[in-house]
């Protein structure tokens, strides 16, 4: 099919070792260096807003709502930040919270402690787990996203994706779970891995376009593209994929 002829294209790239920036993954060792010391929450649970405006300043992360550039930031209000802090802790494991702070996990002290562990789990991210028997209609999508992304080379037109991929996934047989459009199905995908791209930064942000809130897909992209480290990114994430245990039927 389709996605095992794109896989064919990117297989050698795959194999290649990629030539990273000293901390490809800035964003991640931040909620991570602040975990290791306990990352002061809310009451309510969420990041502290003092350390919301840290990590706004830092990673030019705009909040959103009104009047928002002129109070103090809240977590749900810079939803790349709330996006990175849920990959971590509920996809990475690299977090927990403990009473009024979040702490890293073993797996997360082994991420802060070792670049090479951070890189691997964190891209390993942003396609995400697929632990069940039966594939991941949300997974499936993400994987054959950055496929065509890394073919492609460069940025990719939002439009000319979203019909790529529906045109893939429509000849695989799948349907919109909720029963709805399978292509407004895709395209909600391609917002989850936008955001899962920007709050690792490893999206160019040059060739975004709009930015639209958390639920809302924006008909103002004007193309996803990926840094020079958001596709080594990419390809780490598909090799991650491709290594992955299989489940076996034994009926």
């Amino acid at each position: 099919g389709r996605r095992s002829q794109l896989a064919r294209r990117v297989m050698p790239r795959l194999l290649e070792p990629p030539d990273l920036p000293d901390e490809p993954l800035p964003t991640l060792s931040w909620l991570l260096g602040h975990a290791d010391a306990g990352l002061r929450l809310t009451a309510r649970h969420y990041i502290a807003p003092s350390l919301v405006g840290e990590a706004a300043g830092m990673f030019d992360w705009h909040p959103s709502g009104a009047g928002a550039a002129d109070r103090r930031h809240q977590e749900l209000e810079v939803y790349p930040l709330h996006t990175l802090r849920a990959l971590a802790q509920h996809e990475m494991g690299a977090v927990r919270r403990s009473g009024g702070v979040l702490v890293l996990t073993r797996t997360g002290r082994l991420m802060a402690e070792d670049a090479a562990v951070r890189w691997h789990i964190g891209t390993a991210a942003l396609i995400g787990p697929d632990d069940e028997p039966d594939p991941d209609f949300t997974v499936a999508v993400r994987e054959a996203a950055l496929l065509v992304i890394a073919v492609n080379d460069g940025p990719i037109a939002y439009e000319e994706l979203a019909d790529r991929l529906t045109e893939l996934h429509a000849a695989e047989g799948w349907s919109s779970r909720s029963g709805g459009s399978l292509a407004e199905a895709i395209r909600g995908e391609i917002h989850v891995l936008r955001h899962r791209l920007r709050a690792l930064h490893l999206l160019d942000e040059s060739t975004a376009g709009g930015s639209a809130g958390p639920s809302v897909v924006s008909s103002t992209w004007l193309s996803v593209g990926l840094t020079s480290t958001g596709m080594a990114a990419a390809l780490s994430a598909l090799l991650s994929r491709a290594l992955r245990p299989r489940h076996h039927d034994h009926q």
